[in-house]
Formats: structure tokens, sequence, C-alpha cells
């Protein structure tokens, strides 16, 4: 129904294992990579997940969604 709770929500996990560190780390991501989506029309969030928690800072910038 395109509706935040609304009982057609998906979720989808990309995993990038040890990124470089100290540096810029560009990511080039299609939409086609989140297999099992129901729409692209209604994508309401995104969430970065840090693993190993810790201390450390994460920066991000520029995030676009292509097809």
């Amino acid at each position: 129904d395109g509706a935040f709770g609304g009982g057609d929500d998906v979720e989808h996990q990309l995993n990038y294992d040890m990124p470089a560190q100290g540096q810029w780390v560009s990511y080039d991501i299609p939409l086609s990579d989140f297999t099992g989506l129901t729409t692209r029309a209604h994508v309401s969030q995104y969430i970065l997940v840090g693993q190993p928690t810790g201390a450390n800072t994460v920066y991000v910038d520029n995030v676009y969604f292509h097809n």
C-alpha cells in the first residue's frame, strides 16, 4: 500500500567488509542490488551500521540513488 507500517514493508542488507581506513571510499550501489523491493517508489529509509561497534567515526557524503 506504499504506507509506513502498511504491511508490505521489506528490507535488504548489503555488507561491505574491511573498507580502507583513513581515506575516502566510493561505493556505487545500483537500486537493483536491493533485491526483494516491492516498489522503488516508496523507499523510506536506509540505515548505515558500522561493525564492530566502538568509538570510530564514519563520514557519509553524496548519497545518490540510481537505476
